[in-house]
């Protein structure tokens, strides 16, 4: 189970902010442009997807199973169907 919520934990703390940090050293103080408009969807999906799998492995008694897999696995296919979606809108496909 731990596969599954320290990645995320990983993405929130490293991988949003380590990009822009590198850029903003890139750039030699200059101002840069940051199109942000898929944060408003990725940073709290990224954080519920968090609190639901440490949520089913609470309310399952700290045990993995079958199903509790099956669970984690739809939050997974959520995540990224809301992930396709909003980079989709972000750059005007839809």
């Amino acid at each position: 189970m731990s596969s599954t919520i320290v990645p995320k934990i990983f993405d929130i703390t490293v991988s949003l902010p380590l990009p822009w940090m590198l850029g903003g050293l890139w750039s030699d103080g200059r101002a840069m442009q940051v199109d942000w408009r898929g944060l408003r969807m990725s940073i709290p999906s990224l954080l519920g997807l968090l609190l639901a799998a440490m949520v089913t492995l609470r309310l399952n008694q700290w045990t993995m199973t079958k199903a509790m897999g099956f669970r984690v696995f739809a939050m997974y296919v959520c995540f990224i169907l809301q992930g396709v979606v909003t980079c989709a809108w972000t750059s005007g496909i839809l």
